[in-house]
């Protein structure tokens, strides 16, 4: 994605040279388990005419995503074309450009660029587009290129990265443990803690950034999506709030995920059947990381008022089984 050359792009807050592939979710690409065709660390061989062959291989497959791409622009039809429409064509050639542009070589399947397809509609947030932008972007592939962008910096960007950093490092040192639970909860816990151990000025710093955001958000939603009734257990319900914890820090710090958070946050208190005054309705106002850290302290408290309570009681009981016979 490096041949993009917008005369704003020091103004938007990004830099040329930066590494973008990451909105090629390789990660998430990798989950489709026909996907991975080979790694970087794949070499050609030695032998001239082997490695002439998986040349031309290489060649044809990537003509197929160039002609994949230009099938899926064509002049705009605005009576039919609506914002489903437009969304679907857009996605489907940004995700054949994204294949197409890896580092990693993927074979060419229509079946993987609709699975990477449905990950660029909602990281990209096409349901809150621009309108006549996916139109634009319909018609030509340059306009979904700057569409991507737009939406990346729209939605991803982060003012101040040390602060956001920071409060997830807070919430990540007061999670609820991952260990014994579920699937769903260990890659919310796990996206956490991506975003916890940055450091500010690493390698590729800011496309990591974005990129475990995005995971974070798609992970937090995937948790929450099966945890929107009411949680009757603590254990539950603390979960859940550490998930709640993460969208209050990702709605302050990178505002332009509001608009998806809410949307989790509405459908929750919808799911729950609960309106403002009600104690289950989530009002993403109460929770972030000084949340999580008070509530992390109150458990530790009624563990060790616990503990103590028990180390009374064995030395209570202990005393009573070793009392000489005359004493009882």
């Amino acid at each position: 994605m490096k041949e993009y050359n917008d005369d704003n792009v020091g103004q938007n807050g990004y830099k040329e040279d930066e590494d973008w592939s990451f909105i090629g979710f390789e990660e998430l690409a990798k989950e489709s388990r026909e996907a991975l065709k080979k790694d970087n660390g794949y070499k050609y061989s030695s032998n001239p005419v082997i490695e002439d062959y998986y040349k031309s291989i290489e060649e044809e497959n990537k003509q197929a995503y160039k002609d994949y791409i230009d099938r899926h622009h064509r002049p705009l039809i605005p009576a039919e074309d609506g914002r489903n429409e437009r969304k679907e064509m857009v996605s489907k050639a940004l995700a054949a450009q994204l294949l197409l542009d890896s580092p990693v070589t993927y074979e060419y399947s229509p079946r993987l660029i609709t699975f990477v397809a449905q990950r660029v509609d909602k990281a990209l947030d096409l349901k809150h587009a621009n309108f006549d932008q996916l139109g634009e972007a319909v018609e030509n592939h340059q306009a979904a290129k700057n569409l991507m962008y737009d939406q990346i910096l729209k939605i991803y960007k982060v003012d101040k990265p040390e602060e956001y950093i920071e409060k997830m490092k807070t919430l990540y040192d007061n999670l609820m443990p991952k260990q014994g639970r579920s699937d769903e909860y260990k890659a919310f816990h796990n996206s956490v803690g991506k975003i916890a151990k940055l450091k500010v000025g690493e390698p590729h710093f800011r496309a990591k950034l974005y990129m475990y955001t995005f995971d974070l958000m798609r992970n937090t939603e995937g948790y929450a999506k099966g945890k929107k009734s009411v949680r009757l257990r603590p254990a539950g319900r603390d979960r859940f709030n550490n998930s709640m914890d993460a969208l209050a820090i990702m709605k302050k710090c990178v505002p332009g995920t509001g608009e998806m958070i809410d949307d989790i946050v509405d459908r929750t208190n919808e799911v729950r059947k609960v309106g403002k005054n009600d104690e289950y309705y989530v009002d993403l106002a109460k929770f972030g990381e000084q949340r999580a850290l008070k509530a992390s302290e109150e458990r530790k408290q009624k563990e060790l008022a616990k503990a103590k309570t028990n180390d009374k009681k064995l030395e209570k009981k202990m005393d009573n089984k070793y009392k000489a016979p005359g004493l009882m």
